[in-house]
Protein backbone atom coordinates (compact mmCIF):
# COMPACT_ATOMS: atom_id res chain seq x y z
CA UNK A 1 0.00 0.00 0.00
CA UNK A 2 1.38 3.47 -0.86
CA UNK A 3 2.51 5.77 1.94
CA UNK A 4 0.02 8.56 2.56
CA UNK A 5 1.32 12.12 2.94
CA UNK A 6 -0.99 14.26 5.06
CA UNK A 7 1.09 17.43 4.57
CA UNK A 8 -0.35 18.16 1.15
CA UNK A 9 -3.81 17.96 -0.34
CA UNK A 10 -4.57 15.20 -2.81
CA UNK A 11 -4.63 16.59 -6.36
CA UNK A 12 -8.31 15.58 -6.61
CA UNK A 13 -9.14 18.10 -3.88
CA UNK A 14 -7.61 21.08 -5.66
CA UNK A 15 -10.27 21.17 -8.40
CA UNK A 16 -13.08 19.55 -6.41
CA UNK A 17 -16.46 21.27 -6.04
CA UNK A 18 -17.27 23.19 -2.86
CA UNK A 19 -18.83 21.27 0.01
CA UNK A 20 -19.16 23.82 2.79
CA UNK A 21 -22.85 23.03 3.31
CA UNK A 22 -23.69 19.32 3.29
CA UNK A 23 -27.03 17.54 3.77
CA UNK A 24 -27.51 13.77 3.96
CA UNK A 25 -30.93 12.12 3.82
CA UNK A 26 -31.44 8.55 4.96
CA UNK A 27 -34.39 6.16 4.60
CA UNK A 28 -36.34 7.93 7.36
CA UNK A 29 -37.66 11.15 5.84
CA UNK A 30 -37.70 12.91 9.22
CA UNK A 31 -34.00 12.28 9.94
CA UNK A 32 -31.58 14.66 8.20
CA UNK A 33 -27.91 15.05 8.99
CA UNK A 34 -26.22 18.25 7.92
CA UNK A 35 -22.78 19.78 8.23
CA UNK A 36 -21.36 23.27 7.94
CA UNK A 37 -17.67 23.62 7.20
CA UNK A 38 -15.74 25.85 9.61
CA UNK A 39 -12.64 26.93 7.69
CA UNK A 40 -11.03 28.52 10.78
CA UNK A 41 -10.96 25.10 12.51
CA UNK A 42 -10.84 22.95 9.31
CA UNK A 43 -13.75 20.79 10.50
CA UNK A 44 -17.38 20.10 9.65
CA UNK A 45 -19.89 20.89 12.45
CA UNK A 46 -22.69 18.30 12.61
CA UNK A 47 -26.41 19.03 12.98
CA UNK A 48 -29.44 16.73 13.18
CA UNK A 49 -32.73 18.02 11.78
CA UNK A 50 -31.34 21.57 11.73
CA UNK A 51 -30.13 21.60 15.35
CA UNK A 52 -26.50 21.28 16.49
CA UNK A 53 -25.64 17.67 17.42
CA UNK A 54 -24.18 18.09 20.91
CA UNK A 55 -21.79 15.64 22.57
CA UNK A 56 -23.32 15.00 26.01
CA UNK A 57 -19.84 14.27 27.45
CA UNK A 58 -18.45 17.77 26.85
CA UNK A 59 -21.47 19.85 25.71
CA UNK A 60 -19.77 20.71 22.40
CA UNK A 61 -21.09 20.29 18.87
CA UNK A 62 -19.74 17.20 17.13
CA UNK A 63 -17.17 17.89 14.42
CA UNK A 64 -15.17 15.91 11.88
CA UNK A 65 -12.26 16.56 9.54
CA UNK A 66 -13.47 13.96 6.98
CA UNK A 67 -16.99 13.06 5.87
CA UNK A 68 -17.64 9.93 3.82
CA UNK A 69 -20.90 8.93 2.16
CA UNK A 70 -21.11 5.36 0.83
CA UNK A 71 -23.86 4.10 -1.43
CA UNK A 72 -24.69 0.43 -0.73
CA UNK A 73 -27.34 -2.18 -1.31
CA UNK A 74 -29.92 -2.22 1.50
CA UNK A 75 -32.45 -5.05 1.92
CA UNK A 76 -35.31 -4.79 4.42
CA UNK A 77 -35.33 -8.09 6.32
CA UNK A 78 -38.64 -8.00 8.19
CA UNK A 79 -41.74 -6.01 9.12
CA UNK A 80 -39.76 -4.22 11.88
CA UNK A 81 -37.60 -2.59 9.21
CA UNK A 82 -34.33 -4.31 10.09
CA UNK A 83 -31.82 -3.91 7.30
CA UNK A 84 -29.15 -6.02 5.71
CA UNK A 85 -26.53 -3.56 4.43
CA UNK A 86 -23.96 -4.77 1.89
CA UNK A 87 -20.55 -3.54 3.05
CA UNK A 88 -18.58 -5.90 0.78
CA UNK A 89 -19.45 -5.16 -2.85
CA UNK A 90 -18.16 -1.59 -3.15
CA UNK A 91 -19.79 1.23 -5.03
CA UNK A 92 -20.20 4.95 -5.37
CA UNK A 93 -18.91 7.28 -2.64
CA UNK A 94 -18.03 10.89 -1.85
CA UNK A 95 -15.21 12.09 0.42
CA UNK A 96 -15.55 15.60 1.85
CA UNK A 97 -12.69 17.45 3.50
CA UNK A 98 -11.34 21.01 3.56
CA UNK A 99 -14.73 22.27 2.38
CA UNK A 100 -14.63 20.30 -0.87
CA UNK A 101 -16.11 17.05 -2.21
CA UNK A 102 -14.35 14.29 -4.14
CA UNK A 103 -16.67 11.84 -5.92
CA UNK A 104 -15.01 8.43 -5.81
CA UNK A 105 -15.58 4.69 -5.39
CA UNK A 106 -15.40 2.60 -2.24
CA UNK A 107 -14.09 -0.92 -2.10
CA UNK A 108 -13.71 -3.60 0.52
CA UNK A 109 -11.47 -6.62 0.13
CA UNK A 110 -11.54 -9.69 2.38
CA UNK A 111 -9.60 -9.00 5.59
CA UNK A 112 -9.20 -5.29 4.84
CA UNK A 113 -10.97 -2.03 5.69
CA UNK A 114 -13.17 0.05 3.38
CA UNK A 115 -10.96 2.16 1.12
CA UNK A 116 -11.87 5.16 -1.03
CA UNK A 117 -10.41 5.08 -4.53
CA UNK A 118 -10.17 7.64 -7.33
CA UNK A 119 -8.51 6.87 -10.67
CA UNK A 120 -6.89 3.73 -9.23
CA UNK A 121 -5.36 5.51 -6.21
CA UNK A 122 -6.45 5.49 -2.59
CA UNK A 123 -7.62 8.85 -1.26
CA UNK A 124 -5.97 9.94 2.00
CA UNK A 125 -7.86 11.11 5.06
CA UNK A 126 -6.90 14.23 6.97
CA UNK A 127 -5.83 13.68 10.59
CA UNK A 128 -8.82 13.87 12.92
CA UNK A 129 -12.31 12.43 13.21
CA UNK A 130 -13.94 10.73 10.21
CA UNK A 131 -17.70 10.14 9.98
CA UNK A 132 -19.04 7.47 7.63
CA UNK A 133 -22.62 7.69 6.34
CA UNK A 134 -24.19 4.72 4.54
CA UNK A 135 -27.14 5.36 2.22
CA UNK A 136 -29.11 2.93 0.03
CA UNK A 137 -28.19 2.56 -3.63
CA UNK A 138 -31.84 2.09 -4.66
CA UNK A 139 -31.76 5.76 -5.70
CA UNK A 140 -28.86 7.79 -7.14
CA UNK A 141 -26.44 9.11 -4.53
CA UNK A 142 -27.52 12.64 -5.47
CA UNK A 143 -30.97 11.87 -3.96
CA UNK A 144 -29.33 11.31 -0.54
CA UNK A 145 -26.47 13.80 -0.64
CA UNK A 146 -26.43 17.48 -1.52
CA UNK A 147 -23.56 19.89 -1.07
CA UNK A 148 -22.49 23.32 -2.22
Amino acid sequence: MPELNFDKQPPELMNAPAATQVEIKFLQADYKVSYTYDSSKAVYARSINGKPHIDKNNNEQLTAANLVVLSTKHVIQDDKGRLEVDMKSGGEAVLMQNGKAIPCQWEHREGDVVRLMKNGKELPFLPGVTYYHVVPDSEPLTEHLTYH
